[in-house]
């Protein structure tokens, strides 16, 4: 991804350059960047607004604190992804009450536009259906939720999954199969 700082294009892998030797103008060009991503993907693994945007801080803030100890990386998305679902599984892990289930973070599915009643019709089904697939999502385990988020609507591949997820591509598979086949079964 190229952004614009200081009226001049530069890569992602040069702001995080740039972060990592301690500036913070692309420090905080880094958070203006991704902020909405990471927000939504932590939703997206546990909807709970207020513990993400915690995470979320707790990243940057020991982002910023170990900058200079940080390794050089091409992927600045998928490093922080990686982060923040660290960080979301250390707090889920201290605190057991935390809710698992998904509220109004899933994918939106627009209807084909044809005719007024067939729109109509096919907005009824979408409409039943998202909310099947909402339920369905809910039920899955905190695991198979984040592997469908990572490789559904945030496109990484199975082998960046694994590593978010700190789990070996063998494991990232079978979560993924073992989501998708219960959300066949359910719908």
């Amino acid at each position: 991804m190229k952004t614009k700082l200081f009226k001049e294009e530069i890569t992602d892998s040069d702001l995080w350059k740039s972060f990592l030797q301690g500036d913070k103008e692309a420090f905080g060009q880094i958070y203006r960047l991704y902020i909405q991503d990471l927000f939504r993907f932590g939703c997206s693994v546990i909807p709970n607004e207020d513990l993400v945007m915690d995470c979320i801080q707790e990243v940057f803030v020991d982002l910023w604190k170990y900058h200079s100890q940080l390794p050089t990386t091409e992927r600045v998305k998928f490093y922080l992804f990686k982060c923040l679902s660290n960080k979301i599984h250390q707090e889920v892990k201290k605190n057991k009450k935390i809710k698992l289930h998904q509220e109004k973070y899933i994918c939106e599915i627009e209807p084909c536009i044809q005719s007024c009643e067939t729109e109509l019709i096919q907005a009824t089904q979408n409409q039943s259906l998202k909310e099947k697939l909402s339920k369905a999502l809910e039920k899955l385990p905190l695991r198979q939720k984040e592997a469908v988020n990572c490789l559904f609507f945030e496109k990484f591949t199975y082998e960046e999954t694994a590593k978010i997820m700190n789990i070996n591509l063998r494991s990232a598979y079978t979560l993924a199969w073992k989501a998708i086949s219960s959300l066949k079964n359910t719908i």
